[in-house]
């Protein structure tokens, strides 16, 4: 049998561990009272911080030659009339009415904004609130940076393996082609380029045209509109040898107006097609064109496999598009959904034809039949 035992000892450590239970138990409670009483306030720091949008004051005369979207809230123009008061006091698609002759115009309905602009007295005072620009956000934009510094450097650790290629031999037909360029200073004398964007070149890493580049430059940028077939091996700089070129010539001469009218009936009419065989090649072709065309009015938007046809429309209705990267089959079938057009095609480039030879010919065939 097991007697208990009442020694000092025995007694001191039971009352300790008495204690010990007590005093957890305490604890706990004093923990769900402070939870329930005092909940953690939220950090001011940790709130997203709202980028203020960027507000234009305008006079107008009526008739305005605007007109708002019936699906938004508010008053968000939709059209704009060319020639009318609101086009030449520079009011765009998108733009969203915040105040009219002093009132304030947040949380009215499109119709009562309508209603002070027809009583207000001419010329009215219209402030417009911009939408925000589609660029990415600023942790995006920070990755596509360093891609980009990275694809740099790596071009910069290979130009001298690539100025050993500059004295190979080069099949041109016919012999009447533009004569190649030896620089890009020499490609801005021509009126090939422009400073902005060699500034940009270099700042990519092509301090001078590779072989391909210094004779592809000409013949694309060239005012006949001359096609162009080349060929050269990997890791020559072919991508550039179309890119530049083509952003060039867009960048010196300007993009054709087309419509647009953003929302879910808009359609897509860029005026640069590039075609590539795979999803990655059109992303990472897209990406180089975002290297010569940050900073300026071109946009470009690649369209590929791998999202939804909703998801790829939503893409296309919020804003104009002047390049499209796209696989065939994808743009297919946007094309069969009316999201895009090719009427205002002027240039197609078919990346890695050879590669699309063998895969999905009909696709693209279906693309380039008129």
């Amino acid at each position: 049998t097991h007697r208990p035992d009442y020694s000092r000892g025995a007694q001191m450590a039971r009352n300790g561990r008495d204690r010990s239970r007590s005093t957890r138990g305490r604890d706990r409670a004093k923990q769900r009272c402070s939870s329930s009483a005092s909940p953690v306030k939220e950090k001011p720091q940790d709130k997203a911080k709202e980028k203020p949008r960027e507000r234009a004051a305008l006079s107008l005369h009526r008739p305005f030659g605007m007109a708002p979207s019936k699906e938004a809230s508010g008053y968000v123009v939709e059209k704009v009339a060319e020639g009318k008061p609101a086009a030449e006091a520079g009011v765009e698609i998108g733009w969203r009415v915040v105040a009219v002759a002093g009132r304030g115009c947040e949380g009215l309905k499109s119709a009562e904004v309508q209603a002070l602009l027809k009583d207000a007295p001419v010329p009215v005072e219209v402030v417009f609130e911009k939408p925000e620009s589609e660029t990415l956000p600023s942790s995006e934009d920070e990755d596509l940076d360093n891609i980009q510094n990275v694809r740099a450097d790596h071009r910069r650790a290979h130009e001298a393996a690539l100025s050993n290629i500059d004295d190979l031999p080069v099949e041109r037909s016919p012999e009447t082609l533009p004569e190649p360029v030896a620089s890009w200073r020499e490609a801005c004398e021509r009126k090939l380029l422009n400073a902005a964007l060699v500034h940009k070149l270099h700042a990519a890493g092509l301090k001078r045209p590779t072989l391909i580049q210094r004779h592809a430059l000409p013949i694309v940028g060239h005012a006949e509109h001359y096609d162009l077939v080349a060929q050269a091996q990997t890791g020559s700089g072919k991508t550039f040898a179309f890119v530049i070129p083509t952003i060039a010539r867009l960048l010196l001469r300007g993009c054709p107006p087309r419509p647009f009218f953003a929302g879910p009936t808009a359609q897509g009419c860029p005026v640069v097609l590039v075609l590539s065989p795979t999803r990655e090649l059109a992303i990472q072709t897209c990406t180089e064109m975002e290297v010569l065309t940050k900073g300026t009015k071109l946009t470009q938007m690649s369209i590929y496999g791998g999202e939804t046809i909703k998801e790829t429309a939503k893409r296309v209705e919020t804003a104009p598009i002047d390049i499209i990267c796209a696989t065939p089959g994808r743009l297919v079938a946007l094309l069969d959904e009316t999201k895009i057009s090719l009427a205002y095609i002027q240039t197609v480039i078919l990346d890695e034809a050879d590669q699309m030879l063998e895969q999905r010919l009909a696709a693209w065939r279906r693309v380039l039949t008129p």
